[in-house]
C-alpha cells in the first residue's frame, strides 16, 4: 500500500469568554514511550553547518530562525525504578540483580538476573515486570513480586524494552544515543512475554526496522496489542505482533524530510496507537501517520510547533506555535479531516529583563492538565517569569506572574495546583538586594490555579531535582540536592495550604515517583538514593515520615531506618 500526502488547511477560531476553576476528576497521564532522546538537546556550534537541518548557528548556539534554541524538555532516562501498587522494582546493573521492595512492609526480595539489567517495564494492572539485561543479552520476566523468574537470551545487546499494553508481548530495541551491538543497527526483537512467563519461552523474532530509533508505540485492537510502531530517523516501521512469521518484512513509510531530523522533532501517539503525530520546529505542518491505513498526512498549522502535547486519553492535542506567540488545539482524530475544528489563540507571556517595558515573549511548551480542560504554557528558552493557562473549552487565556525564571511545570491530579521548578539567574543586575537574592537563588513555586495565588519556595543554592504528585492528589514531593555541601532533602508540599516542610535524606536523591493508589499508600512517594549498597526511602507527605531501606544491592545487612 503506497503512502500519500494530504494537506489540511487551518482555520482560526477566536471567541473566548471568561473561565473559572471548578472541581475536576483525577486522571492519569499517558505513559512514556521509552525513547532515549529529549527534544531540545543540541550541541554548541561554530557555523550553521554544525547545526541540525533547519537551525542556524548564532553566538555558538543552534537556534531557530526567530533566534531562540529549541525548548528543553524533561529528558527520558534509563535505570529509573518502576512502581506497581504493591512493589518498587530497582535495577542494579553492577550487582546483576533486581530488588523488589514491598511498599508496605519494606520487605526486600533480591532476584539475580543476567548481567547488567538496564531497562524495565511493568505490565498494566498486574504485578509483573519485564527486565532487559544489556551485557547479559537476555530478557527476563519477574512475576508476583519476584517469586517467579524466567529468562531467555536476546542474541544481541539491546538497550530498551517496551511492553505492549496487553502485557503479552514486548519489543527490545536500541534507542537513539546508544551504540548498537555489532550487526544490530535498526534490529528489533519481538518477545512473547506470555510464553516466557509460563516458562515455555518462544524464540525471539528479530525484524529489520530502519535505524536510529527514537520511539516505540503499540497498536491495540479489542484489548489485544497487534502491532508495534517503531519511529526511526527517516522512517516509521510497523512490526506485526499477532503473527510475525507471516510478515517477515515490517511495513515502512518514509518520513517527510523535515521530520527526519531527530534533534528538532517529537513523536506522540494516543492510547491505542491508531495514530502517530510528529512535529518539527522547522516545519509548519504536523506529520500524521495512520497506522491501520498505512498512510501519511500533513496537517497544516500557521507556524512550526515548538511543542506538542496530548491529553491523557489522546482525544485532544495542543500545539504551541512559539514563533507567532500562539497556541493551537484540536480534537483527535476529528480535526485531521476538518480544519474548522482547529482553534487558535494568541498566548504571549510577560518578558523578563527586556530592553523596553512592558515586553512579551512567546511560550514554547504546553502541559495538558489531567482533566484535559486546560493547559499550562511556559518557556525555558526565553526569559519569562510567568506561566499561562489556556482554557481548552472556552479558549480563555490567563497569566500567573512569578518571581523567577521557569525550568519546567507540572499539574496536580485534581488540576487545582501547579508546581513550577525555577532556574537561577546568576547574572541578575537588579538593584534591590532582596530581589537580587531571589533571582540568584534556586527554588520552586506553588500556583493555586483556581484562586490565582502563588507561593514561592526559595532553596538557596540547593537545586530542586524532581517532583511527584501523590496518587491521592493532596500532596507533592520535591527532591533537592547539592553534592558539594552534602545537602540532600525532600520537601513535603500540602497542595491545599501550599505549606511545605523539609526532611533530610541520608544520601543524594536520584529519582522519585508516586506510589500507585493502594489504599494507605496514596500520600507517599518513593525516592531512590545513591549508595554503594542501594538505598530507597518512602516518604509520607502527610506526616513527613521517612522510612528507608539500605543494602538491597548487597542482599545482606539489609536494614530499615532513616540513615
Amino acid at each position: 500500500m503506497r503512502a500519500f500526502l494530504r494537506i489540511v488547511a487551518w482555520l482560526p477560531v477566536l471567541a473566548f469568554p471568561a473561565w473559572g476553576c471548578g472541581d475536576a476528576a483525577m486522571a492519569s497521564k499517558r505513559s512514556d514511550s521509552g525513547g532515549g532522546y529529549s527534544p531540545g538537546e543540541t550541541a554548541g556550534c561554530h557555523r550553521t553547518e554544525d547545526c541540525p537541518v533547519g537551525l542556524e548557528c548564532r553566538q555558538n548556539r543552534c537556534v531557530t530562525p526567530e533566534g531562540l534554541p529549541p525548548e528543553t524538555e524533561t529528558p527520558r532516562t534509563f535505570l529509573r525504578p518502576a512502581a506497581s501498587a504493591g512493589h518498587v522494582y530497582v535495577l542494579s546493573p553492577d550487582g546483576d540483580s533486581v530488588a523488589i521492595i514491598d511498599t508496605e512492609a519494606l520487605a526486600i526480595r533480591t532476584v539475580a538476573v543476567p548481567g547488567e539489567p538496564f531497562s524495565i517495564a511493568l505490565a498494566q494492572g498486574a504485578d509483573r515486570a519485564v527486565v532487559l539485561s544489556r551485557r547479559g543479552r537476555a530478557v527476563s520476566v519477574l512475576d508476583r513480586g519476584g517469586t517467579v523468574l524466567h529468562s531467555q537470551p536476546t542474541a544481541r545487546r539491546f538497550g530498551a524494552v517496551s511492553l505492549a499494553p496487553d502485557g503479552r508481548s514486548a519489543l527490545v530495541w536500541t534507542p537513539e544515543g546508544q551504540d548498537p551491538d555489532a550487526g544490530a543497527e535498526g534490529i528489533v526483537g519481538i518477545v512473547d512475554v506470555a510464553a516466557l512467563a509460563a516458562g515455555t519461552p518462544a524464540p525471539i523474532v528479530e525484524r529489520a526496522a530502519g535505524r536510529r530509533h527514537t520511539d516505540v508505540f503499540f497498536r491495540t485492537k479489542a484489548g489485544a496489542s497487534v502491532e508495534a510502531v517503531v519511529v526511526g530517523k527517516e522512517e516509521i516501521a510497523v512490526v506485526d505482533l499477532f503473527d510475525p512469521e507471516a510478515y517477515p518484512l515490517p511495513f515502512r513509510v518514509v518520513l517527510p524530510p523535515a521530520f527526519a531530523e531527530i534533534a528538532t522533532r517529537e513523536a506522540q501517539s494516543p492510547p491505542g496507537g491508531a495514530l502517530v503525530l510528529l512535529r518539527s520546529v522547522v516545519e509548519s505542518n504536523l506529520a500524521v501517520f495512520e497506522v491501520d491505513s498505512r498512510t501519511m498526512h500533513l496537517m497544516g498549522l500557521p507556524a512550526p510547533p515548538s511543542d506538542l502535547d496530548l491529553s491523557w486519553d489522546g482525544r485532544l492535542a495542543v500545539a504551541v506555535l512559539r514563533s507567532i506567540a500562539t497556541t493551537a488545539w484540536f480534537p483527535v482524530p476529528e480535526a485531521l479531516g476538518d480544519a474548522s475544528l482547529v482553534r487558535l489563540v494568541p498566548t504571549p507571556l510577560p518578558g523578563h529583563g527586556c530592553d523596553s517595558s512592558p515586553c512579551t515573549v512567546a511560550p514554547g511548551q504546553a502541559v495538558v492538565a489531567p482533566d484535559a480542560a486546560s493547559a499550562l504554557l511556559f518557556t525555558n528558552a526565553a526569559a519569562s517569569e510567568a506561566i499561562g493557562r489556556l482554557d481548552l473549552v472556552t479558549g480563555a487565556a490567563s497569566t500567573f506572574e512569578l518571581e523567577k525564571l521557569v525550568r519546567t511545570v507540572g499539574v496536580s491530579p485534581d488540576t487545582k495546583t501547579a508546581v513550577v521548578v525555577h532556574r537561577s539567574e546568576p547574572g541578575s543586575t537588579v538593584a534591590d538586594a532582596y530581589e537580587h537574592a531571589v533571582d540568584v537563588s534556586e527554588g520552586y513555586s506553588l500556583v493555586d490555579l483556581c484562586r490565582g495565588g502563588v507561593q514561592l519556595k526559595l532553596t538557596d543554592d540547593v537545586p530542586p531535582q524532581e517532583f511527584a504528585f501523590t496518587a491521592g492528589g493532596k500532596h507533592a514531593g520535591v527532591t533537592l540536592r547539592k553534592d558539594a555541601t552534602r545537602e540532600f532533602l525532600v520537601d513535603s508540599v500540602d497542595l491545599e495550604t501550599l505549606v511545605t516542610r523539609t526532611a533530610s535524606l541520608a544520601s543524594a536523591p536520584g529519582y522519585c515517583g508516586a506510589l500507585p493508589d493502594s489504599g494507605s499508600a496514596v500520600e507517599r512517594i518513593w525516592v531512590s538514593q545513591e549508595h554503594a549498597a542501594g538505598r530507597m526511602s518512602f516518604v509520607g507527605l502527610a506526616d513527613g515520615s521517612v522510612r528507608t531501606v539500605t543494602g538491597f544491592e548487597l542482599n545482606s545487612e539489609i536494614r530499615q531506618g532513616g540513615d
